[in-house]
């Protein structure tokens, strides 16, 4: 899977390079740089979910006209991304809707699938909360790499896997996989 955080903005041949591929590629919410991204967490007051899934729907238009299949598109909210922490909590909390307020490109693609008025539901959802700022905030734990961040990061990934996430980006992978494993259990089976 080609994971590139800008969502195919900042390399022009990257969605032609997935296309070509035939490989999955995760399209993630992405505002400005680093540099510039903490000064661009500015959405319409209770509208973050829908103004991360109209600019999502942008990327998702350009992969499809660069000829990336449908089923090899996968959606990032991008937590921590030009997001504050109640920024962040709202992405979390409202991920599920993610893929029902996304709405491709409506014009025929090379492969029949950018049908109009085509809903999103079915991308896949990747959700990766790990270490991030707003769990400090919430614990107020400025280090990223301390155990409360750890115990943090496994309330996100659950609450990740409840919003219907099939990929969840961890730092620690071993610590993790119980714990999804069991939310996978609760809310899936």
């Amino acid at each position: 899977m080609i994971n590139d955080v800008t969502g195919g903005l900042m390399d022009s041949q990257m969605l032609p390079t997935a296309a070509d591929l035939q490989v999955p590629i995760c399209l993630m919410h992405y505002r400005g740089d680093p540099e510039s991204m903490t000064g661009l967490a500015n959405y319409p007051p209770g509208d973050v979910m829908g103004q991360v899934a109209r600019e999502l729907t942008e990327r998702t238009a350009a992969a499809l006209q660069a000829g990336v299949h449908r089923w090899n598109i996968v959606l990032d909210p991008g937590i921590g991304f030009a997001k504050s922490a109640s920024h962040s909590l709202d992405t979390l909390r409202g991920s599920r809707s993610l893929t029902r307020l996304c709405r491709p490109w409506s014009g025929y693609g090379s492969d029949g699938y950018g049908l109009p008025g085509l809903p999103a539901e079915g991308f896949g959802l990747l959700i990766g909360a790990s270490r991030k700022s707003f769990i400090g905030a919430v614990l107020k734990e400025k280090d990223a790499k301390s155990q409360r961040r750890v115990w943090g990061t496994a309330a996100a990934s659950t609450a990740g896997v409840e919003q219907g996430a099939c990929i969840v980006r961890v730092h620690d992978v071993a610590e993790m996989a119980d714990v999804l494993k069991l939310a996978d259990a609760i809310y899936r089976w």
